[in-house]
This record gives structure tokens, sequence and C-alpha cells, in this order.
């Protein structure tokens, strides 16, 4: 049965009451921190890559603010450091915030046929051994038969996103190659355009292995994927789009490794259900 952190967080301070004072102190210690850790990405081992909005919040930003201005309001990873940044003012995105269960987020926009908004990532990681990614997101104006990934690279726009086919079908999409689109089972009737939900990405298997997508910690389907990438661009659309389309995202996590379903539940149900009032 998956913990509940509100309902674990209100027994520990009933425990931690019945403590006399002094006593069995490390006790209290390691209750509350095993507590922090269910709480946290961090808990589960693993974690490379953390991109947060709340990371720009701290920089004093004002809403609507420019994100990617090298030295000013460059999202920095609360990991590894790594910068992602847009030296060109017209492909920046937007601060939001407020935007999602009263958190902030970062607001990409393609304009088509004038620019899309893109930051780049420095110093470039590979994705070519196992890994998981989270995103959690909300994309609105996806045109039929195209793709929004949040991270792409080299060759050219490699990379895990979103897909939408006909009128009201969606998906998850991993592009390997310049050509090659590997589209996983449809969210169910679910609409990403509407809600904020979570897409994870896992590949086990290193460069030739298995890639599996997640739609709020429900598997769809795992294809057999030979394609290797390195990231260097942080949410940017696929060329396939073909109109004007906005993608706000509040958290991107990347481990460096394929992470158990028990575990893509863990970070879902604990952390990032709770923290952004997720289905």
């Amino acid at each position: 049965m998956a913990c509940d952190p509100n309902t674990l967080l209100a027994e520990a301070k009933c425990y931690l009451d019945c403590i006399p004072p002094g006593a069995v102190l490390s006790v209290q210690v390691s209750l509350l921190c095993n507590i922090a850790q269910l709480r946290s990405p961090q808990g589960v081992s693993g974690l490379a890559h953390w991109w947060r909005a709340d990371s720009l919040t701290d920089l004093g930003l004002a809403d609507g603010a420019s994100v990617g201005v090298s030295g000013s309001s460059d999202w920095v990873d609360k990991i590894a450091g790594v910068v992602a940044s847009q030296s060109n003012a017209t492909l920046r995105p937007v601060y939001v915030a407020s935007g999602i269960n009263g958190r902030p987020l970062v607001r990409f926009q393609w304009f088509f046929n004038t620019n899309v908004d893109a930051l780049s990532i420095l110093p470039v990681y590979s994705m070519t051994a196992d890994f998981t990614t989270f995103c959690v997101m909300k994309v609105a104006g996806i045109v039929n038969g195209s793709s929004f990934a949040y991270f792409t690279g080299s060759p050219l726009s490699c990379g895990v996103g979103a897909r939408k086919s006909g009128a009201t079908t969606y998906g998850a999409i991993t592009r390997i190659d310049s050509g090659g689109n590997q589209n996983f089972t449809d969210f169910s009737g679910a609409n990403p355009e509407t809600a904020f939900h979570c897409l994870t990405h896992r590949r086990i298997g290193a460069a030739a292995g298995n890639q599996s997508a997640f739609f709020n910690a429900a598997q769809l389907q795992t294809l057999t994927l030979n394609g290797t990438y390195s990231v260097n661009v942080l949410t940017r659309g696929a060329p396939t789009i073909g109109n004007d389309m906005t993608a706000d995202i509040a958290e991107i996590l990347h481990y460096d490794r394929g992470l158990t379903d028990a575990e893509i539940l863990s970070v879902y149900t604990n952390y990032l259900k709770p923290r952004y009032a997720l289905p």
C-alpha cells in the first residue's frame, strides 16, 4: 500500500509528543529524517539533475520575468549545478510565480515560423545509459502528429516528451534519431492539454534496451529502443510542431539509473502528487 506522507507526518508528531524531553533523542532525529527523505525525490537513489521552478523564486524574479539570462536568471539544477540559459532574448521562456497548486513554473512558448523558447544546457550530459526522467507539465495547442520534448539533444531532435495524433489522442514519444520516433500507448483518454500531469520515461539496458513511458505513474508500454543521445536543450518542441503552443513546466527530475516500478510510484505518490495536487 502506498504511504500517505501527510498521514505519516501526523503520526510522527504524535510519537514525538510521547517521547520525554531529552530521552531517546536519536529516535526523534531518525524519525524526522525519514519523513524528510520520504517527501523528497532524493529519498530514491540516483537523482543526478533536478530542475524546480522555485529555484527561480529564490532569485527574486518578478512574475513574467525572462528565464535564462546568464548570471541573473539561469535555471540551475539543484544537484549537479548544470546551467540552463538562453543567449537569444527572443527565445527565453518566462517565470510564472503561481501556476500550479500555488507553485511556480516556467512557461515555454512556440511561435510557429518565428521562434521556440528553449534553454541551452551546459555542461551537456549523456543519456546513453540507463535513466529515468520525470516532468511535471502541461502543454496546450499541440497539433495532430506533433510532439513536445522536455529533453532534446544530439543527434538532431532526439529527446523525450509528449505527442498528439488525431483530434484528441495523446501519448508519450521518444525521438531516437533525426527521423525516427517511437510512440507509446495513448494516455487512455487523458488530455494533457487541460490539466497538469507527470510524464515519466525510463530506459533500462544502456544504449540498446527497453524504454517505458508512464503517465501519472501508470505504465503505458515498454518498447525496445536502440537510439542514444546526449542532452543539450531543455524543453524544446520537435520540428513537427505546426502551430503556436505553450508548455508549462514546474519540475524535472533526472535519475542516472532505471528506477523500479515501485520507486517510480514512490516518487510520484509521496512527492510529486501531493506537491502539485496531481491526479
